[in-house]
């Protein structure tokens, strides 16, 4: 055990869990935990990962993957909308002041937003093991029908058609 306060094993045995579902932010941990009553600093809680129960730590992360990839995913999700909200007002103020702003200022942060709405609407999407790329495979004659009901091929037009061989992700 440490140097410095004497925690009992149930409260270490609470941090280090407090402290994976938090992603190793030792003072958001330390944080959470005080709002339960359990005052434990953010250092105690850095050294309890990093040295004193590192394994322990490590097996904890492990143990509870699940639920830390659901709460990564929700976080992931909730960025993603912020970003989509800053994102509509950087347009909205680009719209209102475009003689009077250089273009380039707002429309690059509202550039950074648009990616950072994607990127955590990706991430979400990939920690919920949910598809982050939608794709349809259908039949070229289904296709061809089509073309043809709309006008846009003849009944007797000959189509060139490339097959390409790839794997389909």
């Amino acid at each position: 055990m440490p140097k410095g306060i004497q925690y009992p094993e149930e409260t270490v045995q609470l941090g280090l869990r407090v402290l994976a579902l938090c992603g190793g932010q030792a003072a958001q941990a330390s944080k959470l935990l005080a709002s339960e009553g359990y005052e434990i600093h953010r250092n105690t809680l850095t050294g309890w990962k990093n040295r004193a129960y590192a394994h322990r730590y490590l097996e904890m992360l492990h143990e509870h993957r699940q639920e830390i990839s659901a709460r990564t995913a929700d976080m992931a999700m909730e960025l993603a909308g912020r970003a989509q909200t800053v994102s509509a007002q950087l347009i909205e103020k680009t719209e209102e002041k475009i003689d009077e702003i250089p273009p380039k200022d707002l429309a690059r942060s509202a550039l950074a937003a648009t990616q950072v709405t994607a990127e955590q609407t990706r991430t979400s999407r990939l920690l919920r093991e949910q598809p982050t790329n939608i794709s349809a495979v259908r039949d070229p004659a289904e296709i061809i029908a089509e073309l043809k009901a709309l006008g846009i091929a003849k009944q007797d037009e000959a189509i060139d058609v490339k097959v390409v061989d790839e794997p389909v992700q």
